[in-house]
């Protein structure tokens, strides 16, 4: 009697014991983000909700804009000055108005049916910053000429997409400028499609469509006495450089120019451009795919359908 009890004592105590050295189990990451967002507004709240996106105006300039692994100085270098809280229902009201209604949830297929593109789910970032001013030199693909920083209208990177002037008084001022106000918006959806969405999401925006057209001339020399003409002609929508040394642009390089001229395309840019059959090609190549997966790009700048018409 004596051993059953001495060896329930001990396996007893091998049990105790055993319990004490086992770790526990670790909690659940906290997601600090939800702790900065502002749910009190139902833009907001509509996005956080049913698109997993964090629309912040209060936010760590480390952890949420200027954490990057390329260009690093010049993010950690950007001055950021946030919005006023009396400044975010304005803000919100130009994302609204200008931003989201030109990607879309459903779309019309080649069989006349409406299907789901799931953009908002899988295309918008994770983090939209709403800012009052971003004075930075090159950040992501903006191109800042000399080293003098500027003041940039939005950011895009692998950890946000920032947008800045969205304070009362940069707003007004824009809405008082047709062309400020148009140049201002299409920057913001260049950066968007060509920084965010392709760059830093990694999402091939063109189909082969696009490529193949030029793919035998991507990165090879120019001839020796080169013509901005021998950039149209290979499907090359802008003469980078007229240098004999220079070479045509990559992939990914033509995928911006392409994704920068039809958002700005002018009926002036149009006459030029539609005498080059590879440049219609690739514009309606690049216009099919942004349609199938969500983007409007025909309503965000009808004077497209001229040129590959």
């Amino acid at each position: 009697m004596k051993k059953i009890f001495l060896a329930i004592a001990c396996a007893a105590l091998w049990v105790s014991c055993s319990d004490e050295n086992t770790p526990p189990a670790p909690a659940p990451e906290h997601n600090r983000l939800e702790d900065i967002v502002d749910l009190s507004y139902p833009l907001i709240k509509e996005y956080h909700d049913n698109y997993g996106t964090y629309i912040l105006y209060d936010f760590d300039f480390m952890k949420d804009f200027a954490y990057q692994f390329e260009q690093a100085g010049s993010w950690r270098a950007a001055e950021v000055q946030m919005l006023e809280p009396g400044d975010v229902q304005g803000a919100l009201d130009y994302l609204e108005n200008e931003f989201f209604p030109y990607y879309l949830e459903q779309v019309e297929n080649e069989g006349g049916v409406m299907a789901d593109t799931y953009f908002r789910e899988s295309g918008l970032p994770r983090k939209i910053l709403l800012c009052k001013e971003i004075v930075a030199g090159t950040l992501g693909i903006t191109n800042v000429e000399g080293t003098d920083p500027v003041y940039h209208d939005v950011t895009a990177s692998v950890n946000s997409f920032a947008i800045s002037r969205l304070d009362a008084q940069s707003l007004s001022d824009m809405y008082n400028s047709a062309t400020r106000k148009k140049e201002f918006r299409n920057n913001i959806h260049y950066m968007f499609l060509a920084g965010y969405l392709s760059n830093a999401k990694h999402i091939e925006l063109a189909d082969m469509d696009f490529y193949k057209v030029s793919q035998v001339f991507y990165g090879t020399s120019l001839s020796s006495d080169p013509q901005v003409k021998d950039y149209y002609e290979r499907g090359f929508i802008r003469a980078v450089s007229l240098s004999p040394s220079a070479a045509y642009p990559l992939p990914n390089i033509d995928l911006r120019h392409y994704l920068y001229e039809l958002i700005n395309l002018t009926p002036e840019r149009v006459t030029t451009l539609k005498a080059y059959p590879r440049i219609r090609t690739k514009s309606t190549a690049l216009v099919k795919c942004l349609t199938r997966i969500g983007v409007d790009i025909l309503t965000l700048n009808p004077e497209i359908k001229n040129l590959i018409n």
